[in-house]
């Protein structure tokens, strides 16, 4: 199904997810700031590898992780990302 989105809608939709104009003591949604978590991904010390940081970040879009993953699923610490 198509739906089309004005460009408006979408422009309230981006501001109220990043928390952009909100009121004092409002909450962006959590998912919006995961790049921020521990310094980000993209540090050279953690790229293109799977961390304990990576399966919060997955929780802050509301995802939940099987426990059997987080407790270091097999070669969860060492599984590199495909290139």
């Amino acid at each position: 199904m198509r739906v089309l989105l004005s460009a408006e809608q979408v422009l309230g939709d981006l501001r109220r997810y990043f928390g952009i104009g909100m009121p004092p003591g409002g909450v962006p949604f959590t998912g919006s700031r995961l790049e921020h978590l521990a310094g980000g991904g993209d540090r050279p010390e953690v790229a293109d590898r799977f961390t304990a940081e990576d399966l919060i970040a997955v929780q802050t879009l509301s995802v939940t992780v099987p426990a059997s993953v987080a407790l270091g699923g097999p070669g969860l610490a060492t599984a590199r990302r495909p290139a």
